[in-house]
């Protein structure tokens, strides 16, 4: 996981400003995830260990599109959804937008990934009816969109 400071490079706030069709929530969550644990949501007072010094500690933001946000809620669903699983294998598949899209898919992100995701959904239909794949016409997945990036291997 990035460090705060290097999530946003210094030129974040260039890049908002050359992005002039950047959706208000995308600033909104770039607010929030900058001071995220900046003492900008409060702080709590800890009693040091051992009669060690007492020392602030600043709360997370708690916003979604940051883990570190909900730190008190990503272990509980974590395990709640392991519980669901079924038994069989289980494959993650990655369908990424091309470079050239993105910034379309960021000022117009309700038109941009409805076809995304029909699309993703017709492919993987078509896949697991091959037979060299799953053989089936009734294949189960679950899609998840996630609009922000990370370095790929």
């Amino acid at each position: 996981m990035l460090p705060l400071p290097d999530l946003f490079p210094p030129d974040a706030p260039e890049y908002i400003e050359r992005s002039p069709k950047l959706p208000a929530s995308h600033h909104k969550a770039m607010d929030a995830i900058g001071h995220c644990r900046t003492g900008a949501s409060g702080s709590s007072l800890s009693a040091g260990g051992s009669g060690g010094p007492q020392h602030h500690i600043a709360h997370a933001c708690g916003k979604r599109h940051w883990p570190p946000g909900q730190p008190h809620q990503a272990a509980p669903w974590w395990h709640r959804q392991l519980d669901q699983q079924l038994p069989g294998p289980y494959f993650l598949i990655t369908c990424t937008v091309p470079e050239a899209l993105r910034p379309l898919c960021r000022s117009r992100s309700r038109l941009a990934y409805q076809p995304l995701v029909s699309a993703s959904s017709q492919a993987l239909q078509r896949l697991a009816k091959e037979p060299r794949f799953l053989g089936t016409t009734l294949p189960g997945f679950t899609g998840i969109l996630h609009t922000w990036g990370r370095p790929l291997p």
